[in-house]
């Protein structure tokens, strides 16, 4: 059964496929995909919200590295930095 929820994943499925890891928009099509998977499981589970730490690391997560190299010129490949580190 279509849903909007599940032709959203559909066409970030296709953003994902069309864009390699390391570009703006792939990083961007990961942390909505994230986002929707995660409010997709709580929903699922009848759950009331989606605690905010899981709303970060869906859309922080995929965005580290970029961030990281506009703001200061510099690549994070360890996601266990303590200065990218989610609370």
């Amino acid at each position: 059964m279509r849903t909007p929820l599940s032709d959203t994943a559909r066409f970030l499925a296709a953003l994902q496929a069309d864009y390699p890891p390391g570009t703006p928009t792939r990083a961007l099509a990961d942390g909505i995909h994230g986002l929707l998977t995660a409010f997709a499981h709580h929903k699922r589970e009848r759950h009331t919200g989606v605690p905010l730490a899981q709303i970060d690391r869906a859309i922080a997560e995929p965005l580290r590295p970029l961030l990281a190299a506009w703001l200061h010129g510099e690549d994070i490949t360890d996601t266990d930095d303590q200065q990218w580190r989610l609370r």
